[in-house]
């Protein structure tokens, strides 16, 4: 499970706050009810292709959660230690960059994202931005004006989240790392890492502490989704800033999470946990609604299944075609699996709702 990391309190930024929300637009409520979903082993959940990554000396990904872009033929994985490039096989193709302190290195990967448009990947670095070309050349360094834990590119810009370090939560910055505009008020006293920005085909923001969904579109945002769980809201102490209160809290009360969310014409994606205050265990559930009828399908993930195929806990991308991609190992038997890299996997979302 991603676990909450803390965070130095860096030096902010100095620039004009430019607060932008779309007030007109109505945010559309949902409302998830546990009580309809129903085993991941029932027909309702399919594997449609599994992608086994190629694993040799050069192309092994680290323990760390891994992460998934995708360009047409072109899959990239990427850790905190680095990125890697495959073809929709799985055979290793290159890196993009490595650890360091030169030329086309980085100390760490933060985030990363992809301008399709001109074949650039781009790193990001807390302080910096690298670009890449899909061979892994470097073309570009670019320092920041803010220290960010998440970016996304859009149209000659990039979002950024800072991981609640900033009077702000969500940042716009042109393609020089500068900061234009700032959104949505930051009530929290702590810092996370988290991965804000939905893998979808729309552009979502959310952060990690919120039930709130926004789209993001030109220089505003709005308030697109609020989800409601029933009283299962986190504890008023993630706005302290005690981190050993919160993270008593957060292991002894009982509340609802969005660990993922994604978003194409089609469909909303939600990976959802449930802490249960005994501390026995967690819920994990998948929750996909279908837009146009509202339909909704909820699929609880077993501890059996959360044991043998972890790739449920790692959506990472939902495509225009309705398929959602996971990263992890599948029908794991041994721990001798785990030294090889994981799998790509693909589920077709419309199939859950035939």
């Amino acid at each position: 499970m991603k676990k909450i990391s803390v965070l130095c309190l860096f030096a902010v930024l100095c620039s004009v706050s430019c607060t932008m929300i779309d007030q007109e637009y109505m945010a559309k409520k949902l409302t998830f009810n546990a009580d309809e979903c129903v085993d991941v082993n029932s027909s309702k959940w399919n594997i449609q292709r599994e992608i086994v990554l190629e694993s040799t000396s050069g192309s092994l990904l680290s323990n760390n959660e891994t992460s998934l872009l995708i360009d047409n033929k072109d899959l990239f994985l990427f850790d905190k230690t680095g990125v890697l490039r495959f073809d929709r096989d799985g055979k290793y193709i290159n890196s993009i960059g490595r650890l360091g302190h030169g030329k086309g290195e980085y100390t760490e990967v933060t985030d990363v994202t992809l301008n399709k448009d001109k074949k650039i990947i781009e790193v990001l670095s807390p302080n910096y931005i690298h670009r890449f070309d899909y061979e892994g050349n470097i073309k570009e360094k670019i320092s920041l004006s803010l220290s960010a834990t998440s970016f996304v590119y859009d149209n000659s810009c990039y979002w950024a989240g800072t991981g609640h370090i900033t009077d702000n939560l969500l940042y716009k910055l042109n393609e020089k790392g500068e900061v234009v505009a700032s959104y949505l008020k930051n009530d929290f006293k702590i810092s996370v890492i988290e991965d804000n920005f939905g893998k979808g085909t729309i552009n979502t923001f959310r952060d990690l502490f919120s039930h709130d969904i926004y789209h993001m579109n030109g220089d505003t945002i709005r308030l697109a989704y609020q989800v409601n769980f029933s009283g299962l809201d986190l504890p008023q102490s993630i706005y302290s800033s005690d981190m050993n209160q919160v993270s008593a809290d957060l292991n002894s009360k009982n509340y609802m999470m969005i660990r993922k969310f994604m978003e194409n014409k089609q469909y909303i994606y939600m990976l959802l946990h449930e802490n249960v205050s005994s501390g026995e265990s967690v819920n994990m559930y998948h929750w996909i609604i279908e837009k146009k009828s509202n339909k909704q399908r909820c699929i609880k993930l077993t501890n059996d299944d959360l044991m043998k195929n972890p790739y449920h806990f790692n959506a990472q991308v939902l495509t225009d075609d309705d398929i959602l991609y996971c990263v992890g190992y599948v029908n794991v038997e041994n721990m001798e699996a785990l030294n090889n890299n994981p799998s790509v996997v693909l589920v077709d979302l419309k199939k859950i709702f035939e």
